[in-house]
């Protein structure tokens, strides 16, 4: 069996499960957690966007240019998206 690498408060543990905890079976999240989740999700949601699009762009595949290049295609990637999300105000 293969062994996995755990850093833990800046300890390393070779160990061979991991568990990623997920939430617990049977307990009800208070409502302003819920909250707080769904608006977290929503930015994130956005954020991940943004850089799936960002990845898109053959341009920064493989960056070699000028960095001011760079910028331009951000900002072009960041007009695209905002009239996606119709946020063009």
């Amino acid at each position: 069996a293969g062994y996995d690498h755990v850093i833990i408060d800046g300890t390393v543990i070779e160990a061979d499960r991991v568990r990623t905890p997920g939430p617990a079976e049977d307990v009800d999240l208070p409502d302003e957690q819920r909250k707080h989740n769904r608006i977290h999700n929503a930015l994130r949601a956005v954020g991940e966007r943004a850089n799936a699009l960002l990845k898109y762009f053959k341009a920064l595949r493989n960056v070699s240019f000028a960095p001011w290049k760079i910028g331009l295609v951000v900002k072009a990637a960041l007009v695209i998206l905002h009239t996606e999300h119709r946020r063009t105000t």
